[in-house]
């Protein structure tokens, strides 16, 4: 069986920082582990592995966690990606209603 590659020192680092602010939500919302892993629907061992930025944990428990202390719709949100509205903007050779709704929002 292949055994995947560890990621990126980058993509390492980012994720310990994910990890710290995880923990940092679930302790500023005065949850024990064993609280916010229920609320999840995750193991205890699991909320920790997420808390300490391993990266085999399932995307989906981790999703599980940020949904179970409503920070999920803050991932990934498309009015939040700068750079591809930028990258949209340039494509577009006029500007059409959207783009302006676009540019006033950068």
């Amino acid at each position: 069986m292949k055994t995947a590659a560890a990621p990126p020192i980058a993509v390492q680092a980012q994720m310990r920082v994910y990890a710290e602010n995880i923990r940092a939500a679930r302790q500023r919302r005065r949850l024990s582990a064993a609280q916010l892993a229920e609320k999840a629907g995750v193991s205890v061992r699991t909320l920790h592995r997420i808390e300490s930025g391993e990266p085999g944990v399932a995307f989906a428990h981790v999703a599980c966690v940020l949904w179970a202390m409503n920070l999920l719709p803050s991932i990934a949100d498309p009015k939040s990606d700068e750079e591809g509205l930028r990258m949209e903007l340039s494509r577009s050779r006029k500007t059409s209603s959207r783009h302006r709704e676009l540019l006033r929002d950068l």
